[in-house]
This record gives structure tokens, sequence and C-alpha cells, in this order.
């Protein structure tokens, strides 16, 4: 095989591997779907950011007020 050859048989199996697939471009709709889904979360993430109770007083007086909303919901649905 001359040079000029191979250099022409390796722009066609390049060439190949370029070319727009079903799968490659379902790959890149795929990728993009993912990183959009990402933005948004990490968008609100930043806008509402999780609260964490600073100590075990305050989860004990969360779960009270917790507490008392669910008994209230239960209260009013029974009647």
């Amino acid at each position: 095989m001359t040079a000029p050859q191979a250099k022409e048989q390796i722009q066609d199996q390049t060439s190949y591997w370029l070319r727009p697939t079903i799968l490659n471009i379902a790959l890149k709709i795929f990728m993009e779907q993912i990183l959009e889904r990402y933005m948004r979360h990490s968008y609100v993430e930043k806008v509402f950011p999780i609260k964490e109770p600073e100590s075990q007083e305050d989860l004990c007086h969360e779960y009270e007020e917790l507490k008392r909303k669910v008994d209230a919901l239960q209260r009013s649905r029974r009647k």
C-alpha cells in the first residue's frame, strides 16, 4: 500500500466515525437533557438552600411543630 492510499484509507475511516448516526444524535440529546436537568436542580438548591437544624433542641422543636400540624390535619379529615 502506498502512502497516498494509506492516507485515503485513514480519511475514509475517520469520516465514517465522524458521521452523525442516530445513536450519536440520541446521545447528544440525552446529554443535553441531563445537563439541563442538572442546571435546573442546582439553581433550585442555590435559591432555596436546605436549612439544617443547628442542635438537638431545634430538632425537637421542629418535630413538635410537625406533629401538631399532622394531628390538626387528621382531626380536620375526620370531621
